[in-house]
């Protein structure tokens, strides 16, 4: 009867107190949310190893004769490979080879999401007959590096990344991975038949990679892969046979046609110093670089407004909780002058301090348990999950339910010791 009296007495304050809690416990909820989605954010398009100076490597051979003649000598072509093979091992810099050149696969279990020419300026062209009668449809497609790999971070979901060091396209066999929206048209293990720059090939699926997985390419900050095919490239320029002269001709162009990231630490005239260095072991001269500041440019102004705004989310969630702790400071006092009657009655009555206190903290049990229903209700109409948001709503509920409930013994000893003082006297 005594709680329900004094949740009567008191239930406007109380209920306020519930309602401040609940609604800081959801706000620390999206904070954190926010904090863990912007580390995501930053360890997967802004890592440490993505604060460098990035040039483009491009070959100089554009007129389209010259292009051709050059892939007609073999010697021409392992010239472009051994410089290839140079810059791949360089220590000073990561050679990140990346190009998108779309793949014939042979009946392609997609729909037209994957095509190559969905989502550009091109149409898609949906499934064909090739000259040999087969029904193929060219998909979107990307080849790259292990050091594109790894230097953006990219992972898999299912399976496991190829084995890098047994890429060999000269058996006509390639490990592959898949875009995360492949998921449920082809599994791991699969066999997809397709025709990579004129060669058969037969495209084994190691791995799913993660939803959003992205890189840097062509100037595009995030060029996200989730309808794309990936094929590695082979560890060096390999040997090749004569009759697969056309087929490598094309692909070491492809290989050396990339970006060069650079430690900061690393001058432009070393950068094309150690360039130079490659081109006299090799031999391979028709080459130009081009700086990209536009990529740093974007990468600094990007990441830093996501760990400003971070920042800025973070110390006014602080701020908040300071000042929920302030608010039911001065409640519980409010609390302390209406119950200090009530106090003196019972202890005119005979009831002990520890009965007197008892008494008046059942109440205090009914507003966490309020606090943590409206939080609960809260938290569920929230369209995002966040296993540390919840954790860090949690964390906030226990301190505030500690910091309180010793706030509250401590006024309700005073009090009682006050009381015991005036019927002493």
């Amino acid at each position: 009867m005594e709680l329900v009296f004094d949740l009567r007495r008191n239930w406007l304050i109380l209920t306020c107190k519930a309602l401040t809690w609940a609604l800081l416990a959801v706000t620390v909820f999206n904070i954190a949310s926010f904090a863990q989605s912007t580390d995501t954010a930053i360890n997967r398009s802004f890592s440490a190893e993505a604060e460098t100076n990035m040039y483009q490597l491009v070959d100089r051979l554009a007129d389209p004769e010259d292009f051709y003649e050059f892939r007609q000598s073999r010697t021409n072509l392992e010239q472009l490979g051994a410089f290839y093979d140079e810059l791949n091992e360089a220590d000073e810099f990561d050679l990140l080879s990346v190009f998108d050149q779309p793949v014939p696969v042979r009946d392609f279990r997609g729909n037209e999401t994957f095509d190559a020419g969905y989502g550009t300026e091109g149409s898609v062209g949906g499934p064909y007959t090739d000259e040999v009668g087969r029904r193929v449809q060219d998909v979107k497609a990307v080849q790259l590096n292990q050091k594109a790999f790894d230097f953006y971070r990219l992972a898999v979901s299912e399976g496991t990344p190829p084995d890098w060091g047994d890429v060999d396209y000269s058996d006509g066999a390639v490990p592959v991975l898949l875009g995360s929206s492949y998921a449920g048209v082809y599994e791991v293990g699969d066999v997809i038949d397709g025709n990579f720059y004129t060669l058969p090939m037969r495209m084994q699926v190691t791995g799913i990679l993660e939803e959003e997985a992205s890189l840097y390419y062509q100037g595009e900050m995030n060029f996200y892969l989730d309808h794309h095919l990936l094929i590695p490239y082979p560890p060096s320029a390999e040997q090749f046979a004569a009759q697969d002269q056309v087929f490598y001709g094309i692909l070491y162009f492809a290989m050396v046609n990339a970006d060069i990231a650079v430690p900061r630490g690393l001058s432009t005239d070393q950068v094309l110093g150690e360039l130079a260095e490659a081109s006299d072991h090799s031999g391979f001269e028709h080459y130009a670089v081009a700086n990209l500041p536009d990529y740093l440019l974007q990468f600094s102004l990007v990441k830093s407004i996501i760990q400003d705004n971070l920042a800025l989310v973070q110390g006014i969630g602080v701020l908040l909780c300071l000042g929920v702790l302030v608010a039911s400071g001065f409640a519980n006092a409010q609390l302390l002058r209406r119950r200090q009657a009530k106090a003196l009655a019972f202890w005119r009555l005979g009831y002990s301090r520890g009965a007197i206190r008892r008494m008046l903290l059942l109440t205090a049990l009914v507003q966490y348990a309020a606090a943590t229903a409206g939080t609960a209700v809260g938290l569920s109409l929230l369209p995002q999950a966040s296993p540390a948001g919840l954790w860090s709503a949690a964390g906030v509920l226990v301190l505030l339910v500690s910091v309180d409930a010793a706030h509250e013994s401590h006024l309700l000893r005073r009090l009682i010791d006050h009381t015991s003082g005036r019927m002493d006297t």
